[in-house]
C-alpha cells in the first residue's frame, strides 16, 4: 500500500506535536513566559515602562504592557490579514528575526502563534490610534470615526481564537470587550487601562497535564 504524505497546518501541527515546540506539557509555564517574555523585550527596547502580569485574572492568565502596541495594520506577506492575526496564526512570523541587540527571546516567531494554538482560548488585544485606524480592519476605522475625543484613548483592536481557530476579529471600547471577555463573571476585575497590547489566555486541558501556570518570579527580578 503506498504511504500518504500529509501535510498539517501549523496549528495543527503544534496541537499533535507540541513537544516539538514547548518540551513539556506538565503545565502551562512554558507559554505564559512566551507571552511575558515578549512584553519585556517591548520594554527592554525602550517602548513603554509597565508590564502587567496575572497568572489568574478572571480565570486567564494576562498579560499586558504600554509599549507601541502589535501592528493591526495589514500584512504585506499575507494580504487580507493583519499583522496582528498573523503573529498568532503562522509560525515563523515575528519583527525579531534580524533584531539581535535589544530582543532577550522570540526571535524565531513561534511563541505567541503556539501559545493560541495550546491554549483553549485567547485573547489579543491592540490599541488602535490616529496612525493605525485606517490601516487595519473595517472596524477599527468605524469605532475611530465613531468615537469621541475621550473614547478614542481606549480603542482597541481584538481578536478572539478558540483552539488557535479564529471566532472573532473586531473593535471596540475596552470596557465593551471586556464585557465580552468576561461574560457570565460577576464582579469580575477589570482589564487595566493604559496599556497597549493585552493578551489573555487559557490554556487547554485537553493538551496540558495541569492548566495552571506560574509567574516567572526571578526572571522578572533580573528584568
Amino acid at each position: 500500500k503506498e504511504e500518504v504524505i500529509e501535510f498539517l497546518k501549523p496549528r495543527d501541527a503544534v496541537r499533535k506535536r507540541y513537544g516539538m515546540y514547548i518540551s513539556t506539557n506538565e503545565n502551562a509555564n512554558v507559554i505564559f513566559r512566551e507571552i511575558i517574555d515578549n512584553s519585556c523585550d517591548e520594554i527592554s527596547a525602550g517602548f513603554g515602562d509597565t508590564v502587567l502580569i496575572s497568572n489568574n485574572l478572571n480565570g486567564f492568565c494576562f498579560v499586558s504592557d504600554n509599549g507601541r502596541g502589535i501592528p493591526i495594520s495589514m500584512s504585506k506577506d499575507k494580504p487580507g490579514t493583519t499583522q496582528a492575526y498573523l503573529s498568532i496564526s503562522e509560525l515563523h512570523s515575528g519583527s525579531k528575526f534580524d533584531n539581535t541587540e535589544v530582543s532577550r527571546v522570540g526571535q524565531n516567531g513561534v511563541g505567541s502563534a503556539c501559545c493560541n494554538f495550546l491554549s483553549e482560548e485567547y485573547w489579543l488585544l491592540s490599541r488602535i490610534t490616529e496612525d493605525n485606524y485606517d490601516r487595519s480592519i473595517a472596524d477599527a476605522r468605524n469605532v475611530w470615526e465613531n468615537a469621541g475625543p475621550r473614547s478614542k484613548k481606549d480603542l482597541f483592536y481584538v481578536v478572539h481564537c478558540k483552539k488557535g481557530e479564529k471566532v472573532l476579529e473586531s473593535a471596540g471600547r475596552l470596557k465593551d470587550i471586556e464585557k465580552t471577555i468576561f461574560k457570565g463573571i460577576k464582579g469580575y476585575i477589570s482589564i487595566p487601562e493604559g496599556q497597549s497590547t493585552i493578551v489573555l489566555f487559557k490554556p487547554d486541558p485537553e493538551i496540558f497535564e495541569s492548566c495552571s501556570a506560574e509567574v516567572p518570579i526571578r526572571n522578572l527580578q533580573y528584568f
